[in-house]
Protein backbone atom coordinates (compact mmCIF):
# COMPACT_ATOMS: atom_id res chain seq x y z
CA UNK A 1 0.00 0.00 0.00
CA UNK A 2 1.79 3.27 -0.51
CA UNK A 3 1.69 6.48 1.47
CA UNK A 4 -0.94 7.99 0.10
CA UNK A 5 -4.09 5.47 0.28
CA UNK A 6 -2.87 4.70 3.96
CA UNK A 7 -5.30 5.73 6.23
CA UNK A 8 -4.86 8.32 8.25
CA UNK A 9 -3.45 7.19 12.20
CA UNK A 10 -6.21 5.65 14.54
CA UNK A 11 -5.49 5.58 18.04
CA UNK A 12 -7.16 2.78 20.25
CA UNK A 13 -7.22 3.03 24.06
CA UNK A 14 -8.49 0.08 25.99
CA UNK A 15 -7.97 -1.94 29.41
CA UNK A 16 -10.54 -2.98 31.81
CA UNK A 17 -13.31 -0.62 34.08
CA UNK A 18 -11.91 1.80 36.14
CA UNK A 19 -8.24 1.82 34.81
CA UNK A 20 -8.02 5.28 34.08
CA UNK A 21 -9.15 5.34 29.95
CA UNK A 22 -11.16 8.45 29.46
CA UNK A 23 -8.52 10.57 31.39
CA UNK A 24 -5.86 9.05 29.34
CA UNK A 25 -7.53 9.49 26.04
CA UNK A 26 -8.35 12.99 26.88
CA UNK A 27 -4.59 13.82 27.53
CA UNK A 28 -3.85 12.42 24.59
CA UNK A 29 -6.43 14.32 22.72
CA UNK A 30 -5.45 17.27 24.15
CA UNK A 31 -2.23 16.69 23.24
CA UNK A 32 -2.93 16.23 19.32
CA UNK A 33 -5.63 17.62 18.65
CA UNK A 34 -8.09 14.66 19.17
CA UNK A 35 -11.29 13.48 19.24
CA UNK A 36 -12.80 10.93 21.36
CA UNK A 37 -15.15 7.99 20.11
CA UNK A 38 -16.47 6.05 23.10
CA UNK A 39 -16.95 2.28 22.84
CA UNK A 40 -18.82 1.87 25.16
CA UNK A 41 -22.04 -0.89 25.30
CA UNK A 42 -23.70 1.62 28.67
CA UNK A 43 -22.72 5.10 28.03
CA UNK A 44 -24.39 5.32 24.70
CA UNK A 45 -27.72 5.59 26.45
CA UNK A 46 -29.28 8.77 27.47
CA UNK A 47 -29.94 9.22 31.38
CA UNK A 48 -27.47 6.63 32.51
CA UNK A 49 -24.60 9.29 33.50
CA UNK A 50 -23.47 8.15 37.30
CA UNK A 51 -23.41 4.46 37.39
CA UNK A 52 -21.59 4.34 33.58
CA UNK A 53 -19.21 6.74 34.86
CA UNK A 54 -19.59 8.70 31.53
CA UNK A 55 -17.35 11.29 30.91
CA UNK A 56 -18.58 14.26 32.88
CA UNK A 57 -19.55 17.61 31.18
CA UNK A 58 -16.55 19.61 32.08
CA UNK A 59 -14.57 16.50 30.19
CA UNK A 60 -17.12 16.44 26.97
CA UNK A 61 -16.39 20.35 27.12
CA UNK A 62 -12.33 20.04 26.81
CA UNK A 63 -12.36 17.33 24.31
CA UNK A 64 -15.15 16.72 22.15
CA UNK A 65 -16.99 12.91 22.34
CA UNK A 66 -18.95 10.92 20.08
CA UNK A 67 -21.36 8.14 20.44
CA UNK A 68 -22.49 9.33 24.11
CA UNK A 69 -26.34 9.79 24.56
CA UNK A 70 -27.34 7.95 21.23
CA UNK A 71 -30.45 5.96 22.42
CA UNK A 72 -32.72 5.81 25.16
CA UNK A 73 -32.38 2.45 27.26
CA UNK A 74 -35.49 0.90 26.00
CA UNK A 75 -34.12 1.16 22.26
CA UNK A 76 -32.72 -1.42 20.66
CA UNK A 77 -28.79 -0.89 19.66
CA UNK A 78 -26.55 -3.58 18.24
CA UNK A 79 -22.94 -4.15 17.83
CA UNK A 80 -23.38 -3.50 14.07
CA UNK A 81 -25.06 0.11 14.93
CA UNK A 82 -22.17 1.02 16.72
CA UNK A 83 -19.82 -0.15 14.66
CA UNK A 84 -21.13 2.02 11.46
CA UNK A 85 -21.63 4.89 13.83
CA UNK A 86 -17.94 4.72 14.69
CA UNK A 87 -17.01 4.14 11.11
CA UNK A 88 -18.82 7.59 10.10
CA UNK A 89 -17.57 9.45 13.25
CA UNK A 90 -14.28 8.22 12.29
CA UNK A 91 -14.01 9.52 8.58
CA UNK A 92 -15.58 12.92 10.21
CA UNK A 93 -13.19 13.65 12.68
CA UNK A 94 -9.98 12.43 9.79
CA UNK A 95 -11.81 14.71 7.51
CA UNK A 96 -11.71 17.93 9.72
CA UNK A 97 -8.15 17.34 10.10
CA UNK A 98 -8.22 15.77 13.31
CA UNK A 99 -7.19 12.51 15.19
CA UNK A 100 -9.87 9.70 16.39
CA UNK A 101 -9.21 8.04 19.38
CA UNK A 102 -11.57 5.03 19.88
CA UNK A 103 -11.64 4.14 23.53
CA UNK A 104 -13.70 2.18 26.00
CA UNK A 105 -13.81 -1.34 27.57
CA UNK A 106 -16.46 -3.16 25.12
CA UNK A 107 -13.92 -5.29 23.37
CA UNK A 108 -16.65 -6.75 20.41
CA UNK A 109 -17.71 -3.04 19.94
CA UNK A 110 -13.82 -1.93 19.25
CA UNK A 111 -12.95 -5.25 17.79
CA UNK A 112 -16.31 -4.47 14.90
CA UNK A 113 -14.36 -1.88 13.54
CA UNK A 114 -10.82 -2.57 13.87
CA UNK A 115 -11.67 -5.95 12.48
CA UNK A 116 -14.36 -4.84 9.94
CA UNK A 117 -16.92 -7.14 11.14
CA UNK A 118 -19.84 -8.33 9.11
CA UNK A 119 -23.09 -8.74 10.14
CA UNK A 120 -26.47 -10.54 9.21
CA UNK A 121 -29.66 -8.68 8.82
CA UNK A 122 -32.07 -8.12 11.70
CA UNK A 123 -33.62 -10.97 12.55
CA UNK A 124 -37.75 -11.19 12.07
CA UNK A 125 -39.69 -11.70 15.48
CA UNK A 126 -40.14 -15.67 15.03
CA UNK A 127 -36.44 -15.83 15.74
CA UNK A 128 -36.46 -13.31 18.90
CA UNK A 129 -39.20 -16.14 20.07
CA UNK A 130 -37.17 -18.67 19.59
CA UNK A 131 -34.19 -17.80 21.36
CA UNK A 132 -36.66 -16.39 24.31
CA UNK A 133 -37.70 -20.32 25.21
CA UNK A 134 -33.56 -21.02 24.80
CA UNK A 135 -31.46 -21.27 28.80
CA UNK A 136 -28.46 -19.41 29.27
CA UNK A 137 -26.51 -22.46 28.49
CA UNK A 138 -28.43 -22.60 25.42
CA UNK A 139 -27.96 -19.13 23.96
CA UNK A 140 -23.98 -19.78 24.53
CA UNK A 141 -23.41 -22.88 22.88
CA UNK A 142 -25.19 -21.00 19.77
CA UNK A 143 -23.16 -18.26 19.99
CA UNK A 144 -20.21 -21.15 19.80
CA UNK A 145 -21.77 -23.00 17.35
CA UNK A 146 -22.08 -20.32 14.78
CA UNK A 147 -18.35 -19.04 15.54
CA UNK A 148 -20.21 -15.51 17.20
CA UNK A 149 -17.93 -13.77 19.70
CA UNK A 150 -19.54 -14.16 23.44
CA UNK A 151 -20.80 -10.60 24.78
CA UNK A 152 -18.37 -9.43 27.23
CA UNK A 153 -21.41 -9.82 29.91
CA UNK A 154 -21.98 -13.66 28.61
CA UNK A 155 -24.38 -14.75 31.42
CA UNK A 156 -27.19 -11.96 30.41
CA UNK A 157 -29.93 -13.87 28.77
CA UNK A 158 -30.87 -10.49 26.77
CA UNK A 159 -27.28 -9.68 25.77
CA UNK A 160 -27.22 -13.23 24.38
CA UNK A 161 -30.65 -13.09 22.63
CA UNK A 162 -29.29 -10.08 21.28
CA UNK A 163 -25.93 -11.45 19.98
CA UNK A 164 -27.85 -14.12 18.86
CA UNK A 165 -30.54 -12.11 16.81
CA UNK A 166 -28.12 -9.79 14.82
CA UNK A 167 -25.28 -12.69 14.64
CA UNK A 168 -22.17 -11.85 12.55
CA UNK A 169 -19.77 -13.75 10.37
CA UNK A 170 -16.00 -14.88 10.40
CA UNK A 171 -14.63 -10.76 10.74
CA UNK A 172 -13.47 -9.64 6.91
CA UNK A 173 -10.13 -9.06 7.69
CA UNK A 174 -7.60 -11.10 10.11
CA UNK A 175 -5.06 -8.11 11.05
CA UNK A 176 -6.49 -4.69 12.25
CA UNK A 177 -7.08 -1.31 10.29
CA UNK A 178 -3.99 -0.29 8.49
CA UNK A 179 -1.69 2.98 10.72
CA UNK A 180 -3.79 1.79 13.67
CA UNK A 181 -2.20 1.73 17.27
CA UNK A 182 -3.85 0.16 19.92
CA UNK A 183 -2.34 0.51 23.80
CA UNK A 184 -3.84 -1.31 26.67
CA UNK A 185 -3.51 -0.05 30.26
CA UNK A 186 -1.88 -3.10 32.56
CA UNK A 187 -3.57 -2.04 35.84
CA UNK A 188 -2.56 -4.28 38.83
CA UNK A 189 -6.06 -6.48 39.63
CA UNK A 190 -5.34 -4.70 43.51
CA UNK A 191 -4.80 -1.16 42.73
CA UNK A 192 -7.87 -1.94 39.91
CA UNK A 193 -10.16 -2.80 42.49
CA UNK A 194 -9.14 0.36 44.76
CA UNK A 195 -10.29 2.66 41.89
CA UNK A 196 -13.28 0.76 41.44
CA UNK A 197 -14.30 1.29 45.52
CA UNK A 198 -12.88 4.94 45.33
CA UNK A 199 -15.54 5.28 42.04
CA UNK A 200 -18.33 3.84 43.46
CA UNK A 201 -17.91 6.18 46.43
CA UNK A 202 -18.04 9.24 44.51
CA UNK A 203 -20.84 8.06 42.16
CA UNK A 204 -23.32 7.73 45.74
CA UNK A 205 -21.76 11.23 46.11
CA UNK A 206 -22.94 12.37 43.11
CA UNK A 207 -26.52 10.99 43.52
CA UNK A 208 -26.07 7.37 42.06
CA UNK A 209 -29.20 6.02 44.19
CA UNK A 210 -31.52 8.84 43.22
CA UNK A 211 -30.53 7.81 39.02
CA UNK A 212 -31.11 4.13 40.19
CA UNK A 213 -34.47 5.20 41.65
CA UNK A 214 -35.28 7.64 38.87
CA UNK A 215 -34.47 4.82 35.96
CA UNK A 216 -36.32 2.05 37.59
CA UNK A 217 -39.35 3.95 37.26
CA UNK A 218 -39.22 5.15 34.16
CA UNK A 219 -37.51 1.97 32.42
CA UNK A 220 -38.82 -1.08 34.36
CA UNK A 221 -35.83 -2.84 36.03
CA UNK A 222 -35.68 -5.31 33.36
CA UNK A 223 -34.46 -3.85 30.25
CA UNK A 224 -30.86 -4.88 29.44
CA UNK A 225 -29.05 -1.41 30.28
CA UNK A 226 -30.26 -2.36 34.15
CA UNK A 227 -28.25 -4.60 34.32
CA UNK A 228 -25.17 -2.57 34.69
CA UNK A 229 -23.19 -3.12 37.71
CA UNK A 230 -24.70 -0.29 39.76
CA UNK A 231 -27.99 -0.49 38.55
CA UNK A 232 -28.64 -3.96 39.49
CA UNK A 233 -26.58 -4.02 42.89
CA UNK A 234 -28.49 -0.95 44.20
CA UNK A 235 -32.03 -2.16 42.68
CA UNK A 236 -32.57 -4.31 45.66
CA UNK A 237 -31.48 -1.08 48.18
CA UNK A 238 -33.61 1.09 46.31
CA UNK A 239 -36.94 -1.74 46.45
CA UNK A 240 -35.52 -2.25 50.28
CA UNK A 241 -34.36 -5.71 49.71
CA UNK A 242 -31.16 -5.29 51.24
CA UNK A 243 -28.90 -2.38 53.16
CA UNK A 244 -26.53 -0.20 51.40
CA UNK A 245 -22.89 -2.59 52.66
CA UNK A 246 -24.75 -5.15 50.77
CA UNK A 247 -25.07 -3.16 47.71
CA UNK A 248 -21.80 -1.73 47.46
CA UNK A 249 -20.41 -5.14 47.85
CA UNK A 250 -22.90 -6.41 44.83
CA UNK A 251 -21.41 -3.60 42.85
CA UNK A 252 -17.68 -4.42 43.43
CA UNK A 253 -18.41 -7.95 43.02
CA UNK A 254 -19.79 -7.22 39.47
CA UNK A 255 -17.74 -4.36 38.67
CA UNK A 256 -14.47 -7.14 39.20
CA UNK A 257 -16.64 -10.02 36.82
CA UNK A 258 -16.64 -7.43 34.09
CA UNK A 259 -13.03 -6.79 34.95
CA UNK A 260 -12.23 -10.66 34.21
CA UNK A 261 -14.01 -10.82 31.57
CA UNK A 262 -12.57 -7.62 29.58
CA UNK A 263 -8.68 -8.76 30.90
CA UNK A 264 -9.78 -12.43 29.01
CA UNK A 265 -11.16 -10.63 25.79
CA UNK A 266 -8.13 -8.17 25.29
CA UNK A 267 -5.46 -10.74 26.13
CA UNK A 268 -6.64 -11.88 23.05
CA UNK A 269 -5.23 -9.29 20.59
CA UNK A 270 -1.84 -9.29 19.79
CA UNK A 271 -1.81 -6.29 18.20
CA UNK A 272 -2.65 -4.25 21.65
CA UNK A 273 0.72 -2.26 23.24
CA UNK A 274 0.24 -2.99 27.03
CA UNK A 275 2.31 -0.28 29.04
CA UNK A 276 1.62 0.06 33.19
CA UNK A 277 2.62 3.82 32.97
CA UNK A 278 -0.24 6.00 31.40
CA UNK A 279 2.52 8.81 31.13
CA UNK A 280 4.33 6.66 28.37
CA UNK A 281 1.37 5.79 26.07
CA UNK A 282 0.96 9.73 25.87
CA UNK A 283 4.79 9.84 25.27
CA UNK A 284 4.57 7.59 22.22
CA UNK A 285 1.16 8.43 20.62
CA UNK A 286 2.03 12.10 20.64
CA UNK A 287 5.25 10.84 19.09
CA UNK A 288 3.37 8.50 16.30
CA UNK A 289 1.02 11.41 15.72
CA UNK A 290 3.82 14.26 15.16
CA UNK A 291 6.20 11.93 13.08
Amino acid sequence: MNKSSTPKPLIVIVGQTASGKTSLAIEIALNCDGEIICADSMTIYRNMNIGTAKPSIADQERVKHHLLDIVDPNEKFTVHDFKMRAQKAIEDIIARGKVPILVGGSGLYIDSVLYDYQFRPSAPLSIREKYEKYSIEDLQAELIDRGIPMPENSTNKRYLIRVAEIGSVAPAQSTIRPNTYIFGINIDPIEQKARSKRRLEEMLEQGLIDEVRSLGELYGWDIAPMQAPSYKAFRGFVINEYEMGEAKDKCLQYEAQIAKKQRTWFKRNKSIQWYSDPSKIVEISTTILNT
